[in-house]
């Protein structure tokens, strides 16, 4: 609360007791890698920040269906650090238990992603959130519509591969969190289903 540098403070929430797979997985995927660390954004469960300065950027965006802390810290970043301390415990008992829970939040949560970004102006680092969407939902269907028409074993083999990727990429950051080939591959199957859910939630608002 004294330190001025810094505006919002907070950490993502720990596990619940007999946390399931898809819990366990998905705290993995968020883990910080410090116990204090400068962030871009916090989620509400686990945040505070100055009445003045929340009074002063206009509180939370009430048109936003989802994402207003994201959008909430981004506005307030403008004014100083965002920062995560994991001694900040909080445990989250709504945190999507199965998977079909989790589709059903994030089909849900994607749908202020687009509008949040417009909210709060454009963000290098929240570019990639934004560009997943026409990545899965247009990209990748323009390839597999060749590989079909230009059918050949290297060509469905590059299709596999770009579906892959941004799971790859996103694990191989997170790679001091992962213990053991079982947990790589709930990873995988996690934020494969993230992405495509997350892409899904965005057109569908579109429409």
């Amino acid at each position: 609360f004294d330190d001025t540098s810094s505006v919002i403070w907070g950490a993502p929430p720990v596990l619940p007791r007999n946390a399931t797979w898809v819990q366990e997985t998905w705290f993995l995927i968020r883990k910080k890698s410090q116990r204090v660390q400068k962030v871009d954004w916090l989620e509400s469960m686990n945040f505070f920040i100055h009445r003045s300065l929340f009074r002063q950027i206009g509180g939370f965006n009430e048109s936003l269906a989802t994402c207003e802390d994201v959008d909430l810290s981004y506005r307030a970043k403008q004014y100083g650090d965002i920062v995560s301390d994991t001694a900040i415990k909080v445990v989250h008992l709504g945190e999507a238990a199965t998977l079909k829970d989790f589709l059903r939040k994030e089909l849900w949560r994607g749908q202020g992603n687009l509008q949040g970004f417009f909210s709060h102006g454009v963000s290098l680092k929240e570019l990639p959130s934004i560009l997943i969407p026409f990545y899965f939902g247009l990209f990748i269907p323009i390839v597999l519509g060749l590989a079909i028409v230009f059918s050949h074993p290297v060509n469905w083999a590059l299709v596999f591969f770009i579906f892959v990727l941004p799971a790859v990429l996103v694990a191989y950051r997170k790679r001091d969190n992962i213990s053991g080939i079982l947990q790589a591959g709930r990873i995988m199957v996690l934020l494969q289903v993230y992405f495509i859910v997350r892409t899904a939630a965005v057109f569908k608002r579109g429409r």
